[in-house]
């Protein structure tokens, strides 16, 4: 019991606070690894010390110091963020900020991070950085008055570096405000919003394209999306508690309110309403065995599969209820990914349960500070993105410079017979301490680790030098706050890679800088960079898709069940599903099987690769022999809308 232990370790005069976690190394050996904060304490002092009052098999076997331990958001242990054992990071020393600008910085990091203690020589991804802290980051520096981009904190990894560059710049000068009502739409449209509506705005060009694969008519219902989670509970389910949790949460956000309209203004448009009463069912399934209750959750799925929004009728979301016990119950929600994404679907889940929490037990919601920004802002990103010539330059070069990649036509399935969709995972989780050391060591996001190996992957299946192929962003204005505005942020945009690296750790480095790069002009949407193609044909139907949702609390959602339905147009779509697993989602037209089971193997031989050391060699071709692509080492096919309960997310 690491509980045991720690107790000990706390007993330790010299130490002021100790986690032991379960280490699983590469080949499947497993160590109890201390992590100790603490004024001067060492290893064998500590070993003799729980020697001494642990049984044998509870001593730790390393002792690795921290200057911190490292916390999620929600407060829990940040597994992610701990070094493994031997890790230089271990080893770095807590460096106090010494000016206003390194005291802002720290400040800013620890608040975004989720960590108490933040020194000037700590690295911003080695902390558990990414796209969406950073830009928490950027909005809460910029609210101090200092000027940056995300591109800053991608560059500068260290407190003390991006301090320096911001100390260097003239101060901004006012707050920089939210997108007033209407001012986005023209008189004429004004005129025609309905009573009732507090703000209209043009749809979103990826928003418009989802419209119009959703209206394709076709049995898939593409971006009509199903997710349901099983919340854990310590009381028997409040059902007015839920359906005031629900009104509550409603009235904060102007997505849940409204309504998409292709036609009747001079634009495509969506309008947010001030009221808009979000449907609420309740199923009551206690007592029914497990197979019976798996039936009825499936049956009551594919119902709201099958039931598609109105667009033109807000809101384009329901709720519905599911009760497991008096100890669990099922959230599900039926969305229109027209109007909000994955990580604004979660971060909704979380925001309604612990706002239902907070009404039962209490009677009332918890104050809510409403973020300064709203969708509407990012909708003035894009449209400001659409004006800018620096952006349409970039992605003109991109895809006249850069191939289309376009998968093997040899590997696609029999011809003649009608597409069937289905998946396969790869499992990640036993290379996981290594990869993060990896990426720890190229000082590069895990993110962008993945991205490097699935680069490499679909470099193998094309003959061009230089190739573009999808990588979804996020368009969110830099602003505090932005991170829980609800929205569909999303836009896959054509991410160019060049071959040429001949280690991991130059292909690391390289992807790191096309990021960086790619993302001062991410808000440019790819339906915009399709038309100025002039390409006949898709210019993405490969894209990759990194996901790791760490707003979601695991003591009262549990992330090990679910039901995640959210299909799509794309040919081809790799996840990575944080350091747990890679799944390769393809139809049969694209992918026979057996070829998607070699993909698989393949991805496993480069990410072992990469593990193993940046020194590898990133030639190699990775190509698994027939045995290897079937094993179950490689990847094993995981066929959507099978087995409902045993659906991760």
């Amino acid at each position: 019991e690491t509980g045991e232990i720690e107790a000990v370790l706390h007993d330790h005069p010299t130490v002021n606070d100790a986690r032991v976690i379960v280490h699983e190394d590469a080949e499947g050996g497993k160590r109890l690894v201390a992590y100790i904060v603490s004024e001067d304490a060492n290893p064998a002092d500590l070993e003799t010390h729980c020697a001494e009052r642990l049984p044998s098999y509870m001593v730790p076997t390393a002792y690795v110091p921290l200057t911190v331990i490292p916390l999620t958001a929600n407060g829990k242990l940040d597994r992610a963020a701990l070094p493994v054992p031997g890790d230089d990071r271990a080893e770095v020393a807590h460096t106090p900020p010494a000016t206003a600008a390194e005291t802002a910085v720290v400040e800013v990091w620890q608040q975004a991070l989720g960590v108490e203690r933040i020194g000037t020589t700590d690295r911003f991804f080695d902390r558990g950085g990414d796209s969406i802290r950073a830009v928490a980051v950027v909005g809460a520096l910029r609210g101090r008055g200092y000027s940056l981009s995300v591109r800053d904190v991608f560059e500068q990894r260290t407190a003390a570096g991006l301090a320096a560059l911001i100390d260097s710049r003239p101060r901004l000068v006012g707050a920089a405000r939210a997108t007033a009502p209407f001012t986005l739409i023209g008189e004429a449209d004004r005129a025609r919003v309905p009573a009732g509506a507090v703000d209209a705005y043009p749809l979103g060009q990826v928003q418009l394209g989802m419209v119009a694969e959703l209206m394709a008519g076709n049995s898939r219902n593409n971006y009509h999306t199903v997710i349901s989670k099983r919340i854990k509970d310590d009381r028997p389910f409040d059902e007015e508690a839920l359906r005031a949790a629900v009104r509550a949460v409603s009235a904060r956000h102007d997505t849940l309110r409204t309504s998409v309209h292709v036609t009747g203004y001079s634009v495509p448009m969506q309008v947010v309403y001030g009221e808009s009463q979000l449907p609420i069912t309740v199923y009551d399934y206690r007592g029914i065995d497990l197979v019976e209750g798996e039936k009825e959750l499936t049956d009551r799925v594919d119902e709201e599969r099958a039931a598609l929004f109105d667009l033109t009728t807000a809101p384009l979301l329901r709720v519905s209820i599911y009760l497991e016990s008096d100890a669990a119950w099922w959230l599900t929600l039926t969305t229109s990914h027209v109007i909000i994404d994955g990580w604004s679907t979660h971060t909704l889940e979380m925001e309604l349960v612990t706002t239902y929490r907070q009404i039962r037990d209490t009677g009332t919601p918890a104050a809510y500070q409403r973020p300064p920004v709203r969708y509407a802002d990012v909708i003035a990103g894009e449209l400001e993105s659409l004006d800018s010539a620096a952006d349409r330059d970039y992605w003109h070069s991109v895809v006249s410079e850069y191939a289309r990649l376009v998968p093997p036509v040899a590997w696609a399935g029999a011809s003649g017979t009608t597409p069937e969709q289905y998946g396969v995972d790869v499992p990640v989780a036993d290379l996981a301490d290594a990869l993060r050391a990896r990426a720890a060591e190229a000082d590069v996001p895990f993110k962008t680790l993945m991205l490097a190996a699935h680069l490499t992957v679909m470099s193998r299946l094309t003959d061009e030098t230089a190739f573009h192929t999808g990588v979804v962003f996020h368009a969110r204005p830099e602003a505090v706050g932005v991170e829980r505005v609800i929205g569909m942020h999303l836009n896959t945009l054509p991410f160019p890679y060049e071959r040429g690296a001949r280690t991991w750790n130059e292909l690391l480095t390289q992807v790191f800088r096309q990021e960086t790069e790619v993302w001062a002009h991410r808000r440019y949407p790819l339906p915009a960079i399709q038309r100025q193609s002039g390409a006949g044909q898709r210019l993405v139907d490969v894209f990759f898709n990194y996901i790791d949702f760490h707003q979601v609390d695991t003591e009262l959602v549990d992330t090990g069940t679910g039901v995640s339905q959210a299909p799509n147009e794309f040919g081809l779509a790799v996840h990575a599903y944080g350091d747990r697993k890679l799944g390769i989602r393809t139809n049969t037209g694209l992918l026979g099987r057996a070829h998607a089971e070699q993909l698989a193997g393949m991805y496993r031989a480069v990410l072992e690769s990469i593990a193993a050391g940046l020194a590898g060699d990133a030639t190699e071709a990775f190509l698994p022999s027939a045995d290897q692509a079937g094993a179950p080492a490689a990847g094993h096919v995981a066929e959507p809308g099978s087995g409902v309960l045993a659906h991760e997310l």
